[in-house]
């Protein structure tokens, strides 16, 4: 409510100007399923003017209609602003959703469009309507100034106001609040379009006019034409018995020009028509007839150099009788009594308007009063008094009461106290329950604001306040309250809601303030005529209590004979003869023995010190105590006497801390807890302090992280190359991603100044890595990648898929640390079961090469299946490397590690093996003796033991008769069919036939 006042007064003080703004145009975008999709723009004829509100007054009512109804999407938004973009997919009709905007046509621009009063009708238009707001209240979208580009008219000269799909017609007509390059602020209401159709342009539409706009369709009234009234800071209008207007206030050296729309007439300021009596104004000035017509015929102008009222008619006929009159002010009128209350330095004449209440800036107000409701109610010499706004009149009401940066809010006090406000009070009066005066008489002296209502009175009263603004804060605490941004505040009524806004004897009061200073008051009020017209008067001010303060006590040494009322500062002289002193200015040791003696103290204020036994004025011989044992850790050279403060070492510690701390964190080896220190893991250990790399995820399928040292410096860097492996209890599963998203992280950070070793060569992926360029460029065998199972020379399926807005890949082959945490995030990923490399190898899966001189913290996420081709997910899986002095510490492992301090589990051969294989192994195969199978191990047998390690030379063929290790006798025999011993089954002759001739 209170954004949109400040927009309303805007309205009604900036200048009224289209000289920049063009109007209104409608785009066709698309044709979609729900209808018709249309953009509407805000023209300008600047690339740098900027829109900065859509508002509506009672005055200047905006209207939205539709002759069917508009689209809207159920997930989308009555503002542009706040629809994103990559919910299109997601829901494909939010794209063709019907919003209002400044500017910016989804949640990626830079408006960022606020609104007042807009609720109501923004529920309407999102349930398909349209809306008129035509109330006193109004309502308003709008953004600050000077901060969204999306705002500007830019190279195309049109701001973007809105999106509209329908398969109707839709009419609007809007207002408009914009800046152009300097800052100055402009207002452009009523203009209307209908689309399909045109927009109303208003502007000048004779074509003889100076300003002549070929594009306006409607005449408002600007025509300009060449003539003595052109370059006129104002115009005034010489119409049928009046000049419109009647009466104008301009500065000094202003031109005043007047035109004649009809009959003949004059400009007459030297002897009044009706009076024959001279006007006396400053300096006389007429102007010679014309007659005139429609277009308007230049009567003259006039400059005027002299501050002052000036009056004047029109001296022809009878017309001065009738009315024809006016009055012009020149300058800035106001009290030039210095002695007056309201007295103005700055005016340039005296308007005859000096009194002791702070005056107003129109007819209706005569400025702000106030009274002493109670002397020193409080006993502490503070006094209460009540504000109010006086009228001529009590046909007015008064709504509201603001600030702004142009036009500030203040109540100051010069008390040191400021203003007296009681824990039990409000900030507003008819807040104030009257009822608990009796249990807590001070809170009837609270300090308060009001319009009209005071304690148990009944109270409509609203406010709102920037909030960057701590005014009513400051004020509570009896600070100065004042309101003084862009922004402002203000308390205000519904007109006509009750009857507190409404003056009794004339005056509506607005506050009630306690303090024993002068109070300064700088008001700014609203209020509504008998004709219900809003009208604002800026800038009130009053000093008060105006009676002279000072001390009344003729016995005090400040005593102040001119003073009329006692403002509780009288003071007596101290013993040192300072009035009001607090006899510091002669205080001091008067002791001669003391150490710190003065001899110029004439009170003893208690100082006097002693030499400690250190010597020390006043000391506490600390400063020659302390520590004398030498094999303590604060033993202290200096020290003359022994105190008591040594301290010694804890067990496993020495003075300089952990006398084992092989990874220097602070935690001495004796002191580590080992255990799983990845809070997302299933055995996760809060109280660990080192992991021993046993965390397992999802109820044991995933067995955490792990690292091996490829190579200890191999590029003479002091960087080392790692592997990092993510691993499984067997082999039956497949890693197909490993990804990272704002809810799962996935990083590798290392504390290296120089970040990760990239090999220009290298690449971001470790089967993307041809291995026979080793032997050429050594150091590109130790570069850091990514990967799922495929090292350098694998066949590499892998994939990635990363967030355009993410950087990660490139930090990472920068050196950098390696991040995704975007909602989109990014992954590297297998096509599931295309080849092995995801599949574990000894229960492991390479996940990737890291060659740094730091320790890596990686925080790793992957996907896996089981099995049974069912995905899961493991996240958060942590671990940080190289892990100094935890391993095997058992001399008889394979896994021992002499640097060892802290067991992290050892791995011992299986039977028949030592760590460096099998125990026997005759033949060098690899397999054991006692673990061999003797058989047949070419596979081109028809014997071939798939089990067989050792080949016995049992290895047999076919024969041709296709029977293992056969003679060919199985299908052997005669296979001439004339022959008498023709053998039907046989497939080989062997040469047994017999004919009937060898018989």
């Amino acid at each position: 409510m209170k954004q949109f006042f400040l927009f309303l007064i805007a309205a009604l003080t900036t200048g009224i100007a289209s000289a920049n703004f063009v109007g209104l145009e409608s785009e066709f975008i698309t044709e979609s399923e729900y209808g018709t999709v249309y953009r509407v723009y805000a023209t300008f004829d600047n690339p740098t003017d900027e829109l900065v509100a859509i508002y509506a007054l009672e005055t200047a009512p905006i209207e939205v209609a539709c002759s069917t109804s508009f689209f809207q999407s159920t997930v989308g938004s009555a503002l542009g602003s706040e629809i994103n973009p990559m919910f299109f997919t997601f829901f494909p009709d939010l794209e063709f959703d019907s919003w209002f905007t400044i500017g910016s046509e989804n949640s990626y621009g830079t408006s960022d469009i606020q609104q007042v009063g807009m609720d109501d009708y923004f529920s309407s238009f999102e349930a398909g309507d349209g809306f008129t707001i035509d109330t006193f209240v109004g309502g308003s979208f709008f953004l600050i100034p000077n901060i969204s580009d999306d705002a500007e008219a830019g190279d195309d000269l049109k701001v973007l106001i809105g999106q509209f799909t329908t398969d109707g017609e839709v009419s609007m007509c809007l207002n408009f609040q914009w800046d152009d390059a300097d800052a100055n602020t402009f207002n452009d209401e009523g203009y209307c379009i209908t689309f399909p159709g045109s927009a109303s342009v208003p502007g000048c539409t004779d074509p003889a006019a100076n300003n002549y706009d070929p594009t306006a369709t409607e005449d408002d009234g600007t025509c300009e034409y060449d003539d003595e009234c052109s370059g006129a800071d104002q115009l005034i209008l010489a119409t049928n018995y009046s000049y419109t207007p009647s009466e104008i206030s301009v500065g000094v050296g202003a031109t005043i020009a007047w035109s004649n729309t009809g009959g003949f007439h004059d400009v007459n300021g030297v002897v009044n028509s009706i009076t024959d009596a001279s006007f006396n104004n400053p300096e006389s000035f007429s102007l010679a007839a014309v007659s005139g017509n429609a277009n308007g015929v230049c009567i003259g102008s006039y400059t005027f150099n002299i501050p002052g009222v000036y009056n004047y008619d029109c001296s022809i006929g009878n017309h001065a009788a009738n009315g024809m009159v006016g009055t012009i002010t020149v300058g800035t009128g106001g009290c030039t009594d210095p002695t007056a209350s309201n007295y103005n330095s700055n005016a340039d004449y005296d308007d005859g308007t000096c009194e002791s209440i702070g005056g107003g800036g129109n007819d209706l107000v005569l400025g702000l009063t106030y009274e002493t409701v109670a002397t020193n109610p409080l006993g502490d010499g503070q006094n209460t008094y009540r504000l109010y706004v006086e009228f001529t009149t009590n046909d007015v009401e008064l709504v509201a009461v603001y600030g702004t940066d142009t036009a500030p809010w203040q109540m100051t006090s010069t008390s040191d106290n400021g203003f007296y406000n009681n824990m039990l009070g409000g900030d507003f009066g008819g807040a104030i329950n009257p009822v608990f005066f009796p249990m807590f008489p001070e809170l009837e002296y609270d300090s308060w604001f009001t319009i009209g209502a005071e304690p148990g009175e009944d109270d409509g009263l609203n406010s709102a306040f920037d909030a960057a603004l701590t005014s009513l804060d400051d004020f509570n605490i009896g600070e100065d309250f004042i309101v003084n941004t862009f922004i402002g505040g203000s308390i205000f009524i519904v007109p006509g809601a009750n009857l507190q806004g409404l003056p009794v004897n004339n005056k509506v009061l607005i506050g009630q303030f306690t303090t024993s200073g002068i109070i300064d008051a700088l008001v700014n009020i609203q209020y509504r005529n008998s004709a219900q017209e809003s009208i604002q008067d800026e800038g009130l001010t009053l000093t008060f209590p105006q009676a002279t303060l000072g001390c009344t006590d003729d016995s005090a040494c400040n005593f102040d004979p001119a003073a009329e009322l006692d403002d509780g500062s009288c003071l007596e002289n101290d013993l040192c003869g300072e009035c009001g002193g607090d006899n510091s200015t002669c205080q001091g040791c008067t002791d001669q023995n003391a150490c710190n003696y003065d001899p110029d103290a004439l009170v003893n204020d208690g100082s006097c010190l002693e030499n400690d036994l250190c010597g020390e004025c006043g000391g506490d011989n600390s400063t020659c105590q302390g520590c004398m044992d030498e094999a303590a850790c604060n033993f202290d050279p200096q020290a003359q006497s022994d105190d008591g403060s040594c301290e010694y070492p804890e067990e496993f510690y020495n003075c300089d801390g952990c006398i084992n701390d092989v990874d220097e964190d602070g935690i001495c080896d004796e002191l580590e807890v080992l255990g799983c220190t990845s809070p997302g893991a299933d055995n996760y250990n809060s109280d660990a302090t080192e992991d021993d790399f046993s965390c397992t995820y999802l109820d044991g399928m995933v067995l955490g992280l792990s690292y091996e040292e490829v190579a200890a410096d191999p590029l003479g860097t002091g960087q080392a190359t790692y592997r990092l492996y993510v691993n499984f209890p067997n082999d039956d599963v497949e890693v197909t991603a490993m990804f990272g998203t704002d809810t799962a992280p996935w990083e590798l950070l290392s504390t290296a100044e120089g970040g990760f070793y990239n090999n220009p060569l290298g690449g971001d992926f470790g089967g993307s890595i041809n291995p026979t360029f080793f032997p050429m460029f050594p150091d590109l065998e130790y570069d850091s990648w990514f990967t799922i199972g495929a090292e350098p020379g694998d066949d590499d399926g892998l994939n990635s898929a990363f967030d355009a807005a993410l950087t990660s890949l490139d930090d990472f082959n920068a050196g950098n640390d390696f991040v995704v945490n975007t909602f989109v995030g990014g992954s590297v990923f297998v096509v599931p079961g295309a080849n092995s490399q995801g599949v574990p190898v000894n229960g492991k899966v390479l996940l990737g090469q890291f060659t740094t001189s730091g320790v890596v913290t990686a925080l790793i996420n992957v996907q896996f299946r089981d099995v049974n081709q069912i995905s899961y997910q493991a996240e958060g899986m942590t671990i940080t490397f190289p892990a100094p002095g935890v391993g095997c510490i058992d001399e008889e492992a394979c896994n021992y590690d002499p640097d060892a301090v802290l067991d992290a589990g050892c791995v011992y051969p299986e039977e028949f093996y030592n760590c460096d294989g099998c125990i026997n192994d005759t033949d060098g195969d690899g397999v054991c003796d006692e673990l061999e199978v003797e058989g047949c191990t070419d596979a081109m047998a028809c014997n071939y033991n798939l089990d067989a390690t050792d080949d016995d030379g049992s290895c047999l063929q076919n024969d041709l008769c296709g029977v293992c290790g056969g003679d060919n006798s199985s299908c052997s025999g005669c296979t001439d069919s004339l022959a008498c011993n023709y053998d039907d089954s046989a497939t080989l002759d062997d040469g047994t036939c017999e004919y009937p001739a060898m018989y």
